[in-house]
C-alpha cells in the first residue's frame, strides 16, 4: 500500500546565510533559537555522513555557520547537542505516526505504521542518525534512549487505548527500532515502507482481549522462583604450576576463556570505553603478554567475548528448547526462554556486553548483534507449520518477536537489574507465543508450564569457541 510523503511535524528549517546585525538585529531569544536549530540540523547531517564518534564541536559549528561561543551558550557539550537532536527527531517521527492514527477514519493501525515508516524514508539522514549513529555513543546514548522510549510508549498507549493491545508498546517500539536499524546498516538499505504490511500483520496478532495475568500462588510460585534464582558462577580454577603445564593447549584455552569472562565483567562495571587492558588482565589473573598472545587489541577481545556470550546464550536456550517432548513446541519455547533469561540473569557481564555495549563498540559488532538477535528466531521456525493460519504469517514475525524480547531485557540490564531477567518469563512468553497460538491458549500454556518448571535453572553452556 503506498503512503504519501509525511508532511506533519516537519523539522523547522534554519535560515540560510548569516543573521542580520546592527541596530535592527533580531531579538536575542530569536537569535538563540535560530542558532539552536542550525546546530541541531548540522549535528544530524554530519552524524549521518561521518558518524557520531568522530564528530567534534568545530565540525558542527562550521557546518551550522555558528561560533563556538554561540554553541556553548546553547549546549554544555557535544553529547548534549546530539542527545537533544536524537530526542527531538525521535519525537517527531513518533508524532507523525500518532497523527496518522488520529486522522485515519478506518484501519488506523495500517495508517500509523505506514506513516511512521514513510517518515523514516522521507528523511534518510535523520533516520540514520536516530537508528544507527546515535546509539554508537555508548552507555550514555543507551540510557538516553531508555529514558525516551517509555515516554513514547505511554503517548502511543494513550492514542491507541481503544485497540487494547495485548503487548507492552515499549516492546513494539523496541522491535521496530531494531528491525529498522538492522536494515539501515546494510550497504543499500531497502525502503522501510515495504515493511508496513508485515509489521501490521504482526502487531494485529496481539489486538485481542488481554489474557488474565498468570497466577503463581502457593506452591507453584515458590517452586518457580526457586528455579529462576540465578546461580553463582563457579570461581576461576587455578592454573597448573610449571612452564610446561602452562604451554599446554588446555591451559591456553583456559587463559583465553578467563580473559573473555574478565572482559565481560569489566565492561559490566565500567563500560567498554573505560575498560582497560590492565583491568582485564588483572581480573583474569594473566599477564599482558598472555593477553596479546590471544588478541591483537581490546576490540578484538571484545568481539571474541561477544561471540562467546552469544554462543553460550544460544547454547543454553537450545538445551532448554530441545528438552521438551517431541511435538511440544510451545513447551520447548517456554523452556528455551527460561534458560535464556536465567543464563543472562546469572551472567550479567555478558548481558550488558551483548545488549548495551555491542552497539557502541563499532558497526562490526552492531551487525553481529543483529545476527545474534536473528539467531533466536530459529526457535520460532516450526511455529509457521502449526496450522494453515500460522503458515500465512510473514517471517518478519520471528525477527519482530526477538527484537521485542530484546527490548524488555535491555531495559532491565540498563537499570542494573539483570538479575531480575528471569521474572520477565511470562511477559516474553506472551510475546513469543501469542502470534502463533492466540492469547487464551498462550495463557494456558504459560500457566501450565510455570506450575511444573524444569529441574535445573540453566543447562550447561557449550565450550568457548576457538580463536
Amino acid at each position: 500500500m503506498p503512503f504519501p510523503p509525511s508532511v506533519a511535524n516537519e523539522r523547522p528549517a534554519p535560515s540560510p546565510g548569516a543573521l542580520p546585525r546592527g541596530q535592527h538585529a533580531l531579538p536575542p531569544e530569536e537569535v538563540a533559537a535560530e542558532h539552536r536549530q542550525r546546530l541541531l540540523a548540522a549535528a544530524v547531517q554530519l552524524a549521518a555522513e561521518q558518524g557520531c564518534r568522530s564528530l567534534t564541536v568545530a565540525d558542527v559549528t562550521r557546518r551550522a555557520r555558528v561560533s563556538r561561543g554561540a554553541f556553548y551558550a546553547v549546549f554544555p557539550n557535544l553529547f548534549a547537542c546530539l542527545e537533544t537532536a536524537f530526542r527531538e527527531e525521535a519525537q517527531r517521527l513518533a508524532a507523525v505516526a500518532r497523527d496518522a492514527w488520529s486522522a485515519a477514519r478506518s484501519d488506523r493501525l495500517t495508517a500509523m505504521i505506514g506513516a511512521g515508516l514513510q517518515a523514516i524514508d522521507d528523511d534518510p539522514a535523520a533516520a540514520r542518525f536516530v537508528f544507527v549513529e546515535f546509539p554508537t555513543m555508548g552507555v550514555e546514548a543507551a540510557e538516553a534512549r531508555a529514558r525516551l522510549l517509555p515516554g513514547l510508549a505511554a503517548q502511543w498507549s494513550e492514542a491507541t487505548a481503544r485497540a487494547r493491545v495485548d503487548l507492552r508498546l515499549l516492546a513494539v517500539l523496541g522491535a521496530v527500532q531494531k528491525i529498522v536499524a538492522a536494515r539501515l546498516r546494510l550497504p543499500e538499505p531497502p525502503p522501510m515502507v515495504e515493511l508496513a504490511d508485515d509489521l501490521r500483520t504482526w502487531v494485529r496478532t496481539y489486538l485481542v482481549s488481554s489474557p488474565a495475568r498468570v497466577r503463581t500462588r502457593g506452591r507453584a510460585r515458590s517452586s518457580y522462583h526457586a528455579v529462576t534464582a540465578p546461580a553463582t558462577r563457579p570461581p576461576l580454577r587455578p592454573l597448573p604450576p610449571g612452564p610446561r603445564a602452562r604451554e599446554s593447549p588446555a591451559v591456553a584455552e583456559d587463559q583465553r576463556e578467563r580473559i573473555l569472562i574478565a572482559m565481560a565483567d569489566a565492561i559490566a562495571e565500567h563500560g567498554y570505553a573505560r575498560t582497560s587492558i590492565r583491568e582485564i588482565v588483572g581480573r583474569a589473573r594473566v599477564s599482558r603478554q598472555t593477553f596479546y598472545a590471544h588478541f591483537t587489541d581490546k576490540h578484538a577481545c571484545f568481539r571474541a567475548a561477544f561471540r562467546l556470550g552469544t554462543q553460550r546464550t544460544i547454547g543454553a536456550s537450545w538445551a532448554g528448547y530441545s528438552s521438551a517432548p517431541e511435538g511440544a513446541w510451545a513447551e520447548g519455547v517456554l523452556a528455551g526462554l527460561h534458560a535464556y533469561l536465567v543464563y543472562l540473569g546469572r551472567e550479567s557481564g555478558f548481558a550488558r556486553l551483548g545488549f548495551v555495549e555491542a552497539i557502541a563498540a563499532g558497526h562490526d559488532t552492531a551487525i553481529a548483534f543483529d545476527q545474534g538477535v536473528d539467531a533466536f528466531a530459529m526457535f520460532l521456525a516450526p511455529s509457521y507449520e502449526l496450522d494453515p493460519r500460522t503458515a500465512t504469517l510473514p517471517r518478519l514475525c520471528s525477527e519482530a518477536i526477538a527484537g521485542a524480547i530484546c527490548e524488555l531485557a535491555v531495559q532491565r540490564v540498563l537499570a542494573g537489574r539483570a538479575h531480575e531477567l528471569p521474572s520477565l518469563l511470562p511477559e516474553v512468553a506472551h510475546l513469543a507465543l501469542t502470534p502463533f497460538l492466540g492469547a487464551t491458549p498462550t495463557h494456558r500454556a504459560i500457566t501450565a508450564w510455570m506450575r511444573t518448571p524444569p529441574a535445573t535453572a540453566t543447562p550447561a553452556p557449550p565450550a568457548a569457541p576457538a580463536p
